[in-house]
């Protein structure tokens, strides 16, 4: 009798979940969402320097680009009230982040508490950057922080497990590459757009990637640290990646997201629970990647 039952459920779970993914699949057919595979781009900012107010986020807001942007908790003012004018080289308070949460939904990422060395700190020191920051940017801005950005792109495997314990879902670091989740989602690489950095360049990468994060750090009128960029030059940039329709603009929490679906789609193929399998043969999923049932656990 009990075998019965057991079998009895399972049938119905796939039917189940076969008529969720049906949906899902129709829903995005139905509300025009695209599915062709375009190249992605994230625009991220490290620190929380005014100047992502002042210069970055007009030019977001115009075109309505998402970005991620990786706070230090105790360097964050706690004024509501976002200022008219101020010193590029200030912090943000929580009411300019909050505007721009509400204007473009942009997310929040956690850089720790104080940006010191994770390497070099004791485990109870590690996991106190870990989870106060992401505590406190919960409670703040009333968001899941599933980013977390490693103050000076110092990290080892310590860290990456302490990361991973603290519940966060990806990992950025500072290394130069194409991110890849399949791959290790705690050692996400990145472009960075320093001082020198020239349009061409960065559009250069994007071009030879299917995906890319690009770090910025200040913007100023007249850059000077390597770490500045020219307002100008963002602004020129990003009018030139907007006018591409083969680029989609996404935020570190969305790539993790959309990478979920992948995985989803990918074990629903391969148990066979879906009753029309060329629903799903119309989405673009690397076929060499193989299904390790262990990464959803």
């Amino acid at each position: 009798m009990q075998s019965v039952v057991k079998k009895r459920l399972k049938k119905n779970m796939r039917i189940y979940l076969s008529i969720l993914f049906l949906f899902i699949i129709l829903a995005s057919t139905v509300f025009g969402i695209d599915n062709t595979k375009k190249k992605q781009v994230i625009i991220s900012f490290d620190d929380g320097y005014y100047s992502v107010y002042k210069y970055a986020f007009p030019v977001l807001k115009e075109h309505k680009i998402l970005m991620t942007l990786a706070l230090i908790t105790s360097y964050l003012e706690k004024s509501n009230i976002p200022r008219p004018y101020g010193n590029i080289n200030m912090f943000m308070n929580r009411g300019e982040v909050q505007e721009m949460i509400d204007a473009l939904d942009i997310e929040i990422a956690s850089h720790s508490v104080n940006h010191p060395d994770l390497t070099k700190l004791s485990e109870e020191k590690i996991k106190y950057e870990l989870n106060k920051s992401k505590q406190t940017l919960d409670s703040l801005f009333n968001q899941e922080t599933v980013s977390f950005v490693y103050p000076y792109g110092a990290v080892n495997r310590k860290v990456v497990e302490l990361t991973k314990a603290a519940g966060y879902k990806l990992g950025r670091s500072i290394r130069w590459g194409e991110p890849n989740l399949w791959v290790d989602r705690y050692l996400l690489p990145i472009k960075e757009v320093r001082n020198t950095t020239t349009i061409d360049e960065v559009i250069r990468h994007i071009n030879n990637y299917q995906t890319t994060i690009l770090l910025f750090h200040r913007l100023s009128p007249q850059p000077v640290v390597f770490t500045e960029w020219s307002n100008y030059k963002f602004e020129e940039l990003i009018n030139r990646l907007r006018a591409d329709p083969n680029l989609e603009f996404l935020t570190l929490r969305d790539l993790y997201v959309k990478w979920w679906q992948e995985i989803m789609i990918k074990y629903v193929k391969e148990k066979g629970w879906l009753a029309n399998q060329i629903l799903f043969d119309k989405i673009d999923i690397d076929k060499t990647r193989t299904f390790n049932s262990s990464i959803i656990k």
